[in-house]
């Protein structure tokens, strides 16, 4: 553990970085059901400024915005404040400067009521906000998962009713399709730079050992 936080940052050991180290998740799945699937993650940061937070959320990579899925917040290590209904999402205020935090999501099932598709491509990504909500740069990790999903024999799931959840929750949500904006423009500013790179050059905010 003090290894991977030390080297997380080896160009720069006074930088503000986070890591998804670990997510542990099924790769097969039966489509329309109201059983969400389980998804854990295991997430380094270091170096994070007093007032900082951190963000951990689950995003859908089959769309060009990367919205969050629905989904819900079932274990975290620390306490995740307003977190939004209905969403795999959470943020955590910063304790100490380094560390490791454990989320358990369960994601679709009977908090998602739209179609899947046949391969549900996410991306786990972590980052740090500054108090005044702004990305801090070079926090951001990102790792990408995939789960095939099958059609059922019968499907008789229904829709969930979906709870609207409360003011600070729907303001969470403004926030992070902020930092998801901001992260679109970013990645946009790289392939411009880039030129002709990998398709999934715009996860190399990953940490690199």
């Amino acid at each position: 553990m003090f290894c991977l936080l030390a080297c997380m940052s080896p160009l720069n050991p006074t930088a503000q970085t986070t890591a998804v180290y670990q997510v542990n998740s099924p790769s097969h799945a039966i489509a329309g059901t109201e059983t969400p699937l389980p998804i854990s993650v295991t997430i380094y940061y270091h170096n994070a400024a007093a007032g900082s937070r951190l963000v951990v959320g689950i995003l859908d990579a089959n769309t060009s915005l990367e919205r969050i899925v629905p989904g819900a917040v079932v274990f975290s290590t620390d306490l995740c404040i307003n977190q939004p209904v209905a969403s795999a999402l959470c943020m955590i205020s910063i304790a100490k400067s380094s560390g490791v935090v454990k989320i358990e999501f369960q994601i679709g099932g009977i908090f998602d009521g739209g179609e899947q598709p046949k391969v549900w491509n996410l991306n786990v990504t972590s980052l740090l906000i500054d108090p005044q909500n702004n990305l801090v740069p070079g926090s951001t990790s990102s790792k990408l998962l995939k789960i095939n999903l099958t059609e059922a024999a019968s499907n008789n799931a229904t829709n969930p009713m979906k709870d609207p959840g409360t003011f600070a929750a729907l303001a969470l949500m403004i926030i992070a399709a902020a930092i998801i904006a901001i992260l679109l423009v970013q990645r946009t500013k790289r392939f411009t730079a880039a030129g002709h790179g990998s398709k999934f050059a715009r996860y190399s905010d990953t940490m690199r050992h």
